[in-house]
């Protein structure tokens, strides 16, 4: 519980931005992860940036740059 707390901190402290806040997510644990505790936040009302986007890569399918079925 202790690092569950110390890393939506984390994550809430380095939101802070005037502009939407852009996350790559590559379908990974990490990138997942962040994306999912800024939504919880933003959801919360506890997110400083006014908004929050997600992005991945789009490649050619086939590609190892194809990232899209992670990310749906």
């Amino acid at each position: 519980e202790h690092y569950r707390a110390t890393l939506i901190d984390a994550v809430r402290r380095t939101a802070r931005s005037h502009r939407t806040l852009a996350i790559a997510v590559s379908g990974g644990l990490d990138s997942s992860a962040v994306y999912c505790i800024a939504d919880l936040l933003e959801k919360e009302g506890r997110l400083p940036a006014p908004g929050l986007q997600g992005y991945t890569m789009a490649d050619m399918p086939g590609s190892p740059f194809y990232e899209v079925p992670y990310a749906l």
